[in-house]
């Protein structure tokens, strides 16, 4: 009898201790919602959600090695760094720092920081409603190509050059100092899908798919424009970042103001030749407008509105070409 109840105790610790552990989830990780900013600026979307309601989890940590297609960097030196504000995980949201690898042709977006609070840590529910990891802006130091990004993600890790694998970190419930991983290698009860491939331990290539609808490449007319608003500006080609000074929801430090941008003809100023086109000017003067192709070739005024300023227009005509700039005087 004692014998009985010896066993029957350590068959109740047992049980015990498996369910204070969390259960390995279902994710869904892609990039969404990806767009030119201008020619040589790309911005989009890391997601996350729980495969079925009954997969939801709490995220804790996400990083991420993102190769690019290196057709479509051209050759270009990359500069990464996360949209602060866009990120919908709790707390800090993601705040990892960023790295070019330029021989992998990757960036490396490391885990974000911290998340240990003085009692547990900051976690993020992640059910099967998506929520936005992080919002990534690529600057390049040349233009995008015509050619499809291929942004995947990587599962291999590598010390020289680095090449961070992508991981994340989560509790069930009750997010605690322990905490559960996923990294590619490890024994996973759920299924982790990556731009809609699922990942297995025998993957060919050590990285994801390319998003299927996320993969278009610039092709379009750029238009950019030089400006500043007097009662912006601070010196030495620099503006106060007013959008986020008023405390516009997702408005960027590097964000001064909107403006809308009108393209009229040359010989008839009362006719547009494109729709207004409402843009971002930048703290250091820089706006752009993505037009069709097919206004190439066309001559007209370029005219500036912004709601508290003075309408200001070109001194003569522009002729548009696939790729323009213009400055107006400072």
């Amino acid at each position: 009898m004692k014998f009985y109840k010896i066993l029957c105790s350590v068959l109740l610790l047992t049980l015990v201790s498996r369910t204070s552990y969390a259960v390995d989830p279902s994710v869904s990780v892609y990039i969404d919602h990806a767009f030119y900013s201008s020619a040589h600026t790309y911005e989009f979307d890391i997601m996350m959600k729980a495969n079925t309601p009954t997969s939801s989890f709490q995220l804790r940590t996400f990083q991420a090695g993102l190769y690019l297609g290196t057709a479509w960097t051209n050759g270009g030196t990359i500069t990464a760094q996360s949209e602060d504000s866009y990120s919908e995980m709790s707390g800090l949201g993601y705040n990892g720092a960023f790295q070019w690898n330029a021989t992998d042709n990757l960036v490396n977006c490391s885990v974000n920081y911290d998340l240990i609070g003085p009692v547990g840590c900051i976690a993020s529910t992640v059910s099967s409603t998506p929520i936005v990891i992080a919002r990534i802006r690529l600057s390049n130091s040349v233009d995008f190509t015509c050619l499809a990004p291929d942004i995947k993600f990587n599962y291999v890790s590598n010390i020289s050059p680095l090449r961070l694998r992508t991981t994340f970190s989560w509790r069930e419930t009750g997010c605690t100092v322990n905490y559960e991983m996923f990294y590619p290698g490890r024994t996973y009860g759920g299924t982790a899908q990556f731009n809609g491939e699922t990942y297995t331990s025998g993957d060919a290539d050590g990285r994801s798919t390319a998003s299927a609808t996320n993969n278009t490449g610039f092709c379009l007319t750029q238009l950019a424009i030089t400006a500043f608003i007097e009662g912006f500006y601070i010196g030495s080609g620099q503006m106060q970042p007013n959008l986020r000074n008023a405390g516009i929801a997702h408005a960027q430090s590097y964000q001064a103001d909107t403006i809308i941008v009108e393209l009229r003809s040359a010989g008839n100023p009362a006719v547009l030749v494109y729709p207004p086109i409402p843009t971002i000017l930048s703290t250091t003067g820089e706006a752009y407008c993505i037009l069709p192709n097919s206004i190439i070739g066309t001559s007209c005024w370029i005219v500036l509105h912004h709601r508290n300023s003075v309408e200001t227009w070109s001194a003569n005509p522009i002729t548009i070409t696939s790729r323009t700039s213009f400055a107006f005087a400072q």
